[in-house]
């Protein structure tokens, strides 16, 4: 069975445009599982089967303020069975329609597959930034075949208390314990990671997440978000509350870079981006 797992809580912004995204793949799971502990409860979700796709609405009790991946997986993870098919689709990142079918193929060869390049688009500060992971994916583009030692080791790494990098944890595990594992930079299975959505409950907040992070391009004329997000892109838009200006005027360790990047703006180069 291919099974997608999508943990969530407080984000009903960002889990709109989720169920949009799910909707749209060429290839759906067999069961969608959507774990659920917001203070506000997902509505309008029909927990039962749409073309074919069994939707899983699972709910815990609400947990402000925490953050609790770790707890919503396991929760989904009692539902899975030996032998299937196990891709992660988070509730905030952006995923081509063409994700969950080039993730499944992928698993045919592999117990566990990772995104290598990962693009970012922090809507806060109207920037983004790519990076190559060498080492591990991120959660967002992890998926995994769950035969019985590479299941267990999945658990086990939820089931540690300390820490919410499961990817880091996981990989670096399925490394040492042997296990098949490959990492791709497939574009028809490009996750592109969105941050600072100014809504909703927040996540844990990696280095690169952060204002002071220096690698960020800023995107004064829309025209990454525009590239990144295509029809979505009035969606993504409209959560940029103050972009750039406002925060020029709050000054950090790269806001010369900002002014520089809006005096010559005309320096940005789309080969960039694509």
């Amino acid at each position: 069975m291919l099974t997608a797992i999508t943990p969530t809580g407080d984000r009903l912004h960002q889990f709109a445009i989720c169920y949009e995204l799910m909707m749209r793949q060429t290839v759906k799971p067999d069961r969608w599982i959507i774990v659920d502990d917001g203070v506000r409860k997902l509505e309008n979700i029909v927990d039962g089967k749409i073309n074919n796709m069994e939707i899983m609405l699972l709910r815990r009790n609400a947990s402000p303020g925490r953050i609790t991946l770790k707890e919503n997986i396991l929760a989904a993870l009692e539902k899975i069975n030996i032998g299937d098919k196990v891709i992660f689709f988070e509730d905030d990142d952006f995923y081509p329609d063409t994700y969950i079918e080039a993730m499944s193929q992928l698993l045919d060869n592999y117990k566990v597959v990772g995104g290598l390049l990962r693009k970012y688009y922090n809507l806060n500060y109207q920037a983004y930034w790519e990076f190559s992971r060498s080492l591990y994916g991120t959660l967002s583009s992890t998926a995994f075949k769950a035969e019985e030692k590479t299941f267990n080791v999945f658990r086990k790494v939820c089931s540690n208390g300390y820490g919410h990098e499961v990817d880091i944890e996981f990989l670096n595990t399925v490394k040492a314990e042997g296990i098949s594992n490959f990492l791709h930079s497939n574009p028809m299975a490009q996750v592109i990671g969105v941050k600072g959505w100014n809504t909703g409950r927040r996540g844990a907040v990696a280095t690169t997440h952060k204002r002071r992070y220096r690698k960020y391009i800023y995107d004064t004329n829309f025209k990454c978000l525009n590239c990144y997000f295509s029809i979505f892109s009035e969606k993504y838009k409209s959560f940029i509350k103050h972009g750039l200006l406002i925060d020029l005027l709050r000054p950090s360790a790269g806001a010369i870079n900002k002014l520089k990047a809006l005096l010559k703006a005309k320096r940005f180069n789309h080969s960039n981006i694509t």
